[in-house]
């Protein structure tokens, strides 16, 4: 709902004249944008957390990571119930660099493997980690309407696509039913955010 609230501040200043301005706030943008990043956070850091639990439980759990590789090869396909471990949980970049470790002491395993196309761009994840936590901690940093389109047409939606195309996900009904127009909204987000000269009204107008 980023575009409406922003036609709702500024319902005669076409989007193409935001970028040109300085500064650039409105509360309900910022409140929808908090939601934005933080549930894409939020989905992603159960994502990379479920990946360590399905190589091995204790991989989620708190423990000093300096000894990290000698965890994992001392596990050797060792199982333990899982609920012992749900207090104890690692936060998202702690789990993001357990499966860059884990990539590096065991690139064969078929978690791993699977998932290659997270790690290849592990950047993304951090970026979006660290935009959870400015606006989380201090609610000063967040991106303008433009970059927000952006950051999420060009690397987070495709993604999350990809993902929920995993085995594991692929029975989850996460998208909305097919619409009359025969278009996907989310594919075109993702296409029109990548091209050279990206409009956004046409954006909105998906996004609506």
């Amino acid at each position: 709902e980023t575009y409406r609230s922003t036609l709702h501040a500024h319902p005669i200043l076409p989007l193409t004249a935001l970028k040109k301005r300085t500064r650039f706030e409105i509360e309900e943008y910022k409140a929808l944008y908090f939601t934005t990043i933080t549930h894409f956070q939020h989905f992603f850091e159960f994502i990379l957390k479920d990946c360590l639990i399905r190589i091995n439980p204790i991989l989620a759990t708190k423990f000093d990571q300096k000894g990290f590789k000698n965890v994992y090869l001392a596990l050797n396909g060792r199982s333990c119930l899982s609920s012992s471990v749900e207090s104890f949980s690692i936060e998202f970049s702690d789990a993001l660099d357990r499966l860059l470790e884990l990539r590096k002491i065991d690139p064969s395993n078929a978690v791993i493997t699977e998932i290659s196309f997270l790690l290849d761009q592990a950047n993304i994840l951090k970026t979006l980690n660290m935009l959870r936590n400015r606006i989380w901690h201090k609610s000063l940093f967040f991106l303008q309407y433009h970059n927000l389109d952006l950051f999420m047409g060009q690397h987070i939606l495709p993604f999350v696509k990809k993902v929920m195309a995993l085995p594991n996900y692929t029975k989850q009904g996460w998208k909305h039913k097919p619409l009359y127009c025969k278009k996907d909204p989310i594919d075109e987000i993702i296409h029109d955010c990548n091209l050279k000269r990206p409009s956004f009204e046409k954006i909105a107008l998906l996004k609506e």
